[in-house]
């Protein structure tokens, strides 16, 4: 085949990016395709790559470009649309002989979604990378390498350059995994498994060299660290040292955000990792109520947690933080204890109904799995809980309604508030504070208040 008419891709890798993973407003790149990618190019088979953010209606047109019995891999990181079954049916319907390959966290219940399961021969877990290059290449016949390729010895490809360049944020991958035990956490799990608890980090130096390449060289000065958890294990400690020596070494200033638990280890590297420019932290803070964070496994403490969100402040990182306000098996206690403590810390942005979403292959669905309230229409399968006790049933439902009938809520001024703030966290808080926040974080505050109100209620 010349130059002029290369031969067609033999491996296809799709991702759907709809509002419902990674980015609530702005694209973002699949660093865990492109590592797929990467490690199949280098094994002879050419790929090519479909992304619903750079051509949302050209799906078809890239199936239809593709070799016979073509490989098609879909990543389900975090996804929970029904935009992913769609798709592989899509596939299944252009190409019935393919070899359709669902990665990803979510790959497991995506799978056996009403209409799919039938259209996917594999499920894999795509931090795997040689299963996955192995699992491809005995579909085309291709004896996998040895040693397999792991995501530490190859770099991603990146075909679409311009997200960063939208954002402003350049999206880099240090490590994978972690060492913690949280019940409900899909990270490093396979489907149907147990995750097997490990933190990989990447050389300092190779990722130093990938924010030179990728970021600075196009300009961007915010880095956005899309692990697991970037500090992830004890060795944490020395590893984050030693990417700030990198970074310091060349000389190379950025402005950049991480994955983290507030815990001993990010408290031991905060004033390090801050003095070389991070300014942002997301975490799973989940619940201001011991109880809960005990039977959740998170070993943190409400006073822990306090004591690092003021630690945060005082440095002015900013804090992302994610919630599990309706814990299914909650206490009204626990709830008015958890609730108190988001006040205390007037945490009113990061705050919304929130309950728990239980992934396949976690201790949290085998736990849960009687008081789902299924919907068979979706992905992930719960629309809601049975919830162990009656009155914070009663709770949730009330609020849920008082949210659906409120006036910021009848003619989308809630979702467009939400919408500023994701937008304003995916670029790293880069500009000056939008005012539309503080009418998001009044309206929580209130709504945190009227739970509160309902909880006295309930028990006079």
């Amino acid at each position: 085949m010349s130059p002029e008419h290369p031969a067609p891709a033999r491996a296809l890798l799709v991702n759907i990016q709809d509002g419902s993973s990674l980015a609530y407003n702005l694209p973002y790149e699949n660093l865990r395709l492109g590592g797929i990618g990467s490690a199949l190019e280098r094994a002879g088979i050419v790929c090519a790559y479909y992304d619903s953010a750079a051509d949302p209606e050209g799906l078809v047109a890239a199936l239809r470009s593709l070799a016979p019995r073509p490989v098609i891999v879909f990543d389900t990181l975090y996804r929970i649309s029904d935009g992913v079954g769609a798709a592989i049916r899509a596939a299944r319907a252009v190409h019935p002989d393919a070899y359709v390959l669902v990665v990803g966290r979510a790959a497991a219940a995506v799978s056996v979604q009403p209409g799919v399961a039938a259209q996917v021969d594999a499920v894999a877990d795509s931090g795997d990378v040689g299963r996955v290059v192995a699992t491809c290449l005995a579909h085309c016949g291709r004896t996998p390498p040895a040693p397999p390729d792991t995501w530490q010895t190859i770099t991603p490809q990146r075909r679409f350059p311009r997200f960063a360049r939208v954002r402003g944020v350049l999206d880099i991958e240090a490590t994978r995994g972690c060492m913690h035990g949280c019940t409900f956490c899909a990270v490093d799990g396979v489907p149907d498994a147990p995750r097997v608890r490990r933190w990989q980090p990447r050389e300092p130096a190779d990722v130093v060299g990938e924010i030179t390449e990728h970021a600075v060289g196009q300009g961007i000065r915010r880095v956005q660290f899309v692990d697991d958890n970037f500090l992830g294990a004890p060795a944490a400690v020395d590893w984050a040292q030693r990417f700030a020596d990198e970074l310091r070494s060349r000389n190379i200033e950025v402005r950049f955000s991480i994955y983290a638990r507030l815990d001993r280890t990010l408290d031991r590297v905060l004033d390090t990792l801050h003095s070389v420019g991070l300014i942002q932290v997301h975490a799973g803070v989940e619940s201001g109520s011991f109880s809960v964070l005990r039977r959740l496994r998170k070993g943190t403490t409400p006073e822990e947690l306090s004591r690092m969100v003021r630690r945060l402040r005082q440095r002015d990182v900013g804090l992302v933080a994610s919630l599990i306000v309706f814990e299914p098996r909650s206490t009204l206690d626990e709830l008015d204890e958890s609730l108190r403590w988001l006040d205390e810390h007037r945490l009113y942005r990061s705050f919304s109904l929130t309950t728990l979403i239980p992934f396949r292959n976690t201790l949290a669905h085998r736990e849960l799995r009687t008081q789902v309230i299924a919907e068979p229409s979706t992905s992930f399968a719960p629309l809601g809980y049975r919830f162990t006790e009656p009155d914070v049933d009663r709770i949730y439902r009330a609020a849920v309604a008082r949210e659906a009938d409120h006036e910021q809520c009848s003619d989308g001024a809630l979702e467009r508030l939400m919408r500023c703030r994701f937008a304003f966290e995916e670029r790293l808080g880069l500009g000056p504070e939008p005012p539309e926040l503080r009418d998001l974080d009044a309206y929580r505050a209130r709504q945190i208040a009227a739970i509160l109100d309902d909880i006295r209620r309930l028990r006079r």
